[in-house]
């Protein structure tokens, strides 16, 4: 069996976690995109009406929303029987050992040292990574390299459950 990535069924009812992380957006970025909407929204209502204005900035923040929402939900969750990076699942009989990254180092794996065959879940504004070491010759993704805000208690959590 390939360790690549399963889904999860929807409705599965999963164990208790021993870590949780949602990648969410960082609130600046949030005020961003904010007032890209409201300059564009200035800008087009100074020249076409305020009418077609207020039209444009709403229509830029929900498309705005629409491409962002599933971007960020990425949920991160390490159990008894896994870990679950978004609908993708991996057991620990899949799993040869886990690294926790500090910035620098986790630079590197997405710089210089990457490989085009990594299963990346990373987000731009997470700057520590936890990479996962696979063991399973057949699976085409060597790693699975996570970005996250937490990456010593995600890689603690996972040797938990290595250690069962």
């Amino acid at each position: 069996m390939m360790s690549e990535t399963t889904p999860v069924p929807p409705g599965r009812t999963q164990a208790r976690a021993w870590y949780a992380e949602r990648l969410r957006l960082p609130w600046v970025w949030t005020a961003m995109i904010v007032v890209m909407a409201l300059s564009i929204g200035i800008a087009s209502g100074f020249y076409l009406g305020w009418q077609f204005g207020v039209g444009a900035a709403v229509v830029t923040m929900v498309a705005a929303a629409l491409v962002l929402v599933p971007y960020l939900d990425r949920p991160v969750t390490v159990d008894s029987e896994g870990l679950t990076v978004g609908r993708s699942r991996l057991e620990y009989a899949w799993i040869a050992e886990v690294t926790a990254l500090d910035a620098e180092e986790s630079a590197a794996v997405l710089g210089p040292r990457s490989d085009p065959r990594d299963f990346l879940v990373t987000r731009p504004w997470l700057k520590r990574l936890v990479v996962v070491t696979l063991n399973d010759p057949a699976d085409p993704h060597p790693h699975w390299v996570i970005g996250t805000l937490h990456p010593e208690p995600l890689a603690a959590a996972i040797r938990r459950g290595l250690a069962q």
